[in-house]
């Protein structure tokens, strides 16, 4: 009240929803779900929701339930970042959804729009990935070594604790991860050895970060879930590192 907003408005209840879903303690799914639906229902154009909404539906595995609801951002007159950024999530419910070629064409759709470098390094971390799941190793790994190039620099400009520096190391982890298996694949053991160990450093860094945050992708077919969320907090940060150092040994004796 003392900020001037108003407790019981649909839109202040849909921003305390999605605020909640970052707290484990607090979450909510029922009581988000409501919030959604309801400002959705009083203002079918504020497209934040809808795509909080997505993000709900994709955490739950409803992947085709998401994209649907993402095809209101895609079609509406909403800025170009915010168009890119349901085009990319769209895109990575179709590839979890191994619908492959419409993943492609949402992040190259994406892509052809004027944003952020972020939204353009993850929205080739996604067409990577897709590329390597259909078989294109070469042209994967290509495309992932500048995403991994790309985010690493932006990683050594930031200030340690820095809640900003989490998404950039969360990329960096999940590309260079990505891009390792990749050269693997490639029978390039010397170059997937240095992937799994820059995995190694940034998952170190993450875990020292005790945050709690999720994977903008799935790592791979291997190593996420079907559906729902694959959060990136001390447990699964954890559980890829052995992973990773397990691979790396084996890469170092064939190098």
């Amino acid at each position: 009240t003392a900020l001037g907003y108003d407790a019981e408005s649909t839109v202040v209840q849909e921003a305390l929803a999605w605020a909640r879903h970052y707290i484990p303690a607090a979450s909510d799914v029922r009581g988000e779900e409501a919030a959604y639906a309801s400002v959705v229902k009083a203002h079918p154009t504020l497209m934040r929701a809808r795509l909080h909404r997505a993000h709900l539906m994709w955490r739950q595995g409803q992947l085709l339930t998401a994209a649907a609801e993402l095809e209101h951002a895609v079609r509406s007159n909403a800025l170009p970042a915010i168009r890119a950024a349901a085009l990319i999530f769209r895109g990575i419910c179709h590839s979890r959804g191994r619908r492959f070629g419409s993943a492609l064409n949402d992040v190259e759709a994406a892509l052809e729009l004027s944003i952020s470098p972020r939204l353009e390094r993850l929205a080739k971390f996604i067409r990577g990935s897709c590329l390597l799941l259909v078989g294109e190793y070469d042209v994967g790994a290509r495309e992932l070594a500048l995403v991994c190039s790309s985010a690493a620099a932006e990683e050594a400009t930031q200030v340690e604790g820095d809640a900003e520096s989490i998404p950039v190391r969360q990329l960096c982890f999940c590309a260079s991860f990505t891009l390792g298996l990749a050269q693997w694949h490639l029978a390039q053991p010397t170059k997937a050895l240095a992937c799994f160990s820059d995995t190694q450093s940034f998952g170190k860094k993450l875990l020292s970060g005790e945050a709690l945050v999720q994977l903008p992708h799935r790592i791979s077919s291997a190593s996420a879930p079907r559906g729902g969320t694959t959060p990136l907090h001390t447990s699964t940060v954890e559980a890829l590192r052995p992973r990773a150092r397990a691979t790396a040994h084996l890469a170092a004796a064939l190098a």
